[in-house]
């Protein structure tokens, strides 16, 4: 019966065939036998393997990091401000409207793209957008939280900042630089 492997104490033994015969066996193909629990590391180069396990995991923690923009400011700054809520309308009185500005500056000829909230809250992505870049509308009744990210494309390494402006106040601006900066504000 060619092709079936018969079983040894030491492990398994090659099938009879004349082409196994003729060919040097190759080690890396058997498995390796069992390594008693006693054995140290030294002996026993397997168990390094957790090591690499906790080095590919501190890779993939720092490639997440910088993937999703987790990063610290350089110099801590004033505490993000929440919009004061808007009066609420009395009996007969129409509901207040503040109006919003999103900008986006950076250089000139820069062409980037931004994600941010509108006033009913949806979520807008505009992409290939020549920067310095702004849009205004009005919100009426309770403003909802503002987001606002911009990225450069296309450009310098210059400074690219991102402010949003909830009547008249400046509420949260950041500025990032790099050939493909992207400022994050919310408010």
């Amino acid at each position: 019966m060619s092709g079936v492997t018969k079983l040894d104490r030491g492990g398994p033994v090659p099938p009879s065939d004349p082409w196994h015969e003729a060919a040097p066996l190759d080690a890396a193909a058997w498995p390796s036998p069992p390594v008693p629990d006693d054995m140290g590391p030294a002996d026993a180069p397997h168990r390094r393997l957790p090591w690499r396990w906790v080095a590919l995991t501190a890779v993939v923690v720092l490639a997440a990091a910088i993937g999703f923009g987790l990063r610290s400011p350089r110099s801590p700054g004033p505490a993000p401000t929440l919009a004061a809520p808007a009066p609420t309308a009395s009996a007969g009185s129409a509901p207040a409207t503040v109006t919003v500005v999103y900008a986006v500056t950076a250089g000139s000829g820069d062409i980037g793209s931004v994600q941010y909230t509108d006033q009913d809250g949806t979520i807008v992505s505009r992409g290939g957008i020549d920067l310095p870049w702004r849009v205004t509308f009005q919100v009426t009744g309770e403003p909802h939280g503002f987001v606002l990210i911009a990225q450069r494309k296309q450009g310098g390494t210059g400074a690219v900042t991102c402010s949003i402006t909830v009547g008249g106040k400046v509420l949260s601006s950041a500025r990032q630089t790099g050939r493909y900066a992207a400022p994050e504000c919310s408010a």
